[in-house]
């Protein structure tokens, strides 16, 4: 698996200080966590047996590129949308 991307709300510590670490040492190159308190996107890589070592926030406005999709280009914008926290449904 080249990338894992969670979207997290009330998972958010769970996801990023349990599962993250596991998918580093599984060597998932990338791992996103959306992060819909901050209104942002994490992007991790370079995996290591202690988990990521690098660790990038993306906020509105931004755009991404995935390490391994080198000729993709996501706004932050269009993952996020037009959500604002707390989300009422």
């Amino acid at each position: 698996m080249l990338l894992i991307a969670e979207v997290s709300d009330t998972s958010f510590a769970y996801d990023r200080e349990t599962k993250f670490p596991l998918y580093a040492k599984s060597g998932i190159k990338e791992a996103w966590i959306v992060n819909l308190k901050e209104g942002c996107v994490e992007v991790h890589t370079n995996p290591s047996e202690h988990g990521y070592d690098t660790s990038v926030k993306f906020r509105k406005g931004m755009t991404i590129t995935p390490g391994c999709f080198s000729d993709v280009h996501i706004p932050v914008d269009e993952i996020i949308g037009q959500w604002e926290y707390p989300i009422s449904v």
